[in-house]
């Protein structure tokens, strides 16, 4: 728990101008995160960087001389969404954009090991703001798995405030679904055993990644995993020859145990995303979208005017997947939102574009898939509206019928 002596390290640590990195999801230290809203208040221009998965608890009335400072986020929202600043980024530029700035740390560990800290299962571009930083502040959390890393911190660079036992989050993951439903089945026909597959989050790509069941071999390298991650590696569809690379690490007690076995690689963002995927072959992204318009431009970020997603890593998978040996980058989506009221597959330009046309692959909806990878402006758009659910795939296939060649590719 934050006890006053953390507070008062804290309020010592920080000053104007500063800019507090906070570890996010499973790597949220919470303890801490208590310690800054009680300080908060005596702060100004403070910005605070949570990551997609992180500081949903946290509300703007607390530290109203603080700058919330997000990447998007995943799941649930935070509690005042509006008052936050928005940064759109692909992970691969988010060390970059912490360059230069007098950073505080505040990260959860695992307990210490020949003079090193793991960051258990969340590094991200946390490595990158403790090379940078002015101070980490740690939470040693007893009970976080040691993953294994190339990224542990060393003991003597952080500073320990507080220590706990609290278990990471003892979700209960469904297992794997039906491999023969429509997305399953179009995603296990598309990924060839051997494969190098990015796995993306969120309900609609766990449903989807059980159509690899039945494929061997496949090789992970991700962003984030999740318990589905852990299940397919159970079934023998992941090369155990080969540790699954990730950033983050989500999930209950069979994602620790699995990821404490040896069975994950945790890296740095900058050895994920971006320049580190050139010259893979066979890369296949999945990841989940929240529009896509006739172009084929891709959102995972906005939906009827609000901010619900993030960038994430699409745009850095989807980008060297398209340019992979025999790999692809591929899209899934259901074709309708709030009750089959409005369709995601859309006539004009998405909301916010996340993925241009030129990096995607293949998109797949409950209805089939388009191979879009290739074809012009026009024959791309019939293929999308062929896949929208039959309440809109006329209006679509009409819209389509009138789209004249152009050189920006646009509806």
């Amino acid at each position: 728990m934050s006890t006053p002596r953390t507070a008062r390290r804290l309020r010592l640590a920080l000053t104007s101008g500063t800019t507090i990195v906070v570890g996010g999801g499973e790597g949220e230290p919470t303890n801490l995160v208590r310690a800054l809203r009680q300080v908060c208040c005596s702060l100004s221009a403070v910005d605070v960087v949570f990551g997609i998965h992180g500081g949903a608890d946290w509300d703007e009335h607390d530290c109203p001389g603080t700058t919330i400072l997000r990447f998007g986020w995943f799941g649930q929202p935070p509690r005042t969404p509006g008052s936050d600043v928005i940064v759109r980024l692909p992970y691969s530029q988010i060390p970059q954009f912490l360059a230069g700035r007098d950073i505080v740390v505040l990260a959860k560990v695992a307990p210490e090991r020949n003079g090193l800290h793991s960051l258990s299962m969340t590094a991200e571009y946390l490595p990158a703001a403790i090379d940078g930083a002015r101070t980490t502040l740690v939470e040693v959390d007893e009970t976080a798995p040691w993953v294994t890393t190339t990224c542990a911190v060393a003991a003597d660079v952080v500073e320990v405030l507080a220590r706990t036992s609290s278990p990471l989050g003892d979700v209960t993951a469904p297992a794997l679904g039906d491999a023969s439903n429509p997305m399953a089945a179009i995603v296990g026909r598309t990924v060839p055993d051997g494969a190098i597959v990015q796995l993306g989050l969120g309900r609609v790509v766990d449903e989807a990644l059980a159509g690899l069941q039945s494929r061997r071999g496949l090789r992970v390298r991700s962003g984030s995993l999740s318990t589905v991650a852990a299940q397919l590696w159970a079934c023998g569809v992941l090369d155990t020859g080969h540790p699954a690379i990730a950033t983050a690490l989500f999930g209950g007690r069979e994602v620790r145990e699995w990821a404490s076995q040896g069975n994950v690689l945790l890296e740095r963002v900058e050895k994920t995303h971006g320049q580190s995927l050139v010259g893979l072959v066979g890369l296949h992204s999945i990841n989940a979208a929240v529009q896509v318009d006739l172009a084929g431009n891709i959102n995972t970020e906005a939906a009827g005017g609000r901010y619900v997603g993030a960038m994430g890593g699409a745009p850095d998978f989807a980008a060297a997947a398209v340019k992979s040996p025999g790999g692809q980058s591929v899209f899934v989506l259901p074709s309708t939102a709030q009750a089959h009221r409005v369709s995601r597959i859309v006539p004009r330009p998405v909301e916010l574009t996340t993925v241009p046309a030129s990096d995607v692959s293949i998109v797949i909806t409950e209805w089939g898939s388009a191979q879009v990878q290739g074809l012009g402006v026009r024959d791309r758009a019939h293929a999308l509206a062929a896949i929208a659910h039959p309440q809109f795939r006329a209006e679509l296939l009409a819209h389509a019928d009138r789209i004249a060649d152009r050189n920006d590719g646009r509806p």
